[in-house]
């Protein structure tokens, strides 16, 4: 019988039917390779590896049909979000917090450190300072990866209460990738609130307002530093 998407695709829900998730995994991954830019055969294979707790290749498959299938994103993204919070497995997290923060989703990554296991933030941070330490050795710290990593780092600390140790990897991502002035000094301002205190916060706020062209407020900033114990002198 000659099989078509429509018809693999029906096989594969009566596999699904009939609890037999193993065989509906394996008419989706041949079905897939058949007819690779078909969403709905995607999202099946995909579905049964999640039901198979195969997060590996569930994970490989989602970063595939996200690059195929552009228009269907949000749709892709939600459905992964949605699987991580009934699962909290760290390489599905991972893969979701690496797409939100080539967004620039900072309210997204926020909403998945919140509602995410301890485990899972210092699993994170763990792996972000190991990161940030390669970087730095091979004197790759003006790339957009720095710059990510170093953004993720402070939102790590600042959703660990670590305070004090998100300054400097928010300035890192500051100074490494300085489009992106406003949506940092966005998060730098409510640090500011946890540590009112904190010279080196006050400092780079002011260089966000050079950078978004405010004299004032970085005149004002920089006084601000200036005035608090352990100002960074070198870097005024």
């Amino acid at each position: 019988m000659f099989l078509t998407e429509e018809k693999a695709l029906k096989k594969i829900q009566q596999d699904r039917l009939r609890g037999d998730i193993n065989r509906a995994r394996q008419r989706a991954l041949s079905a897939l390779e058949k007819w690779p830019d078909e969403f709905d055969l995607a999202m099946e294979a995909i579905r049964a590896c999640f039901d198979l707790s195969d997060y590996h290749e569930a994970v490989s498959l989602l970063k595939t049909t996200i690059r195929r299938h552009t228009k269907n994103r949000t749709h892709i993204l939600e459905y992964a979000r949605e699987t991580f919070m009934s699962s909290f497995n760290p390489f599905l997290g991972s893969f979701i917090i690496e797409v939100l923060l080539r967004e620039k989703n900072i309210e997204g990554i926020e909403d998945i450190l919140r509602t995410s296991p301890e485990s899972f933030i210092n699993d994170l941070i763990n792996r972000s300072e190991t990161r940030s330490k390669g970087f730095s050795e091979e004197a790759h710290t003006k790339t957009s990866g720095y710059a990510d990593n170093e953004l993720l780092l402070g939102l790590l600390y600042i959703q660990d209460k670590q305070f004090k140790k998100a300054t400097e990897p928010l300035g890192n991502a500051l100074n490494s990738s300085m489009d992106d002035a406003r949506l940092i000094g966005s998060i730098l301002l409510n640090l500011e609130r946890e540590q009112p205190a904190n010279a080196d916060i006050k400092f780079y706020l002011g260089q966000v307002s050079v950078l978004l062209s405010h004299p004032d407020k970085a005149e004002a900033r920089f006084f601000q530093c200036l005035d608090l114990d352990n100002p960074p002198l070198e870097k005024l």
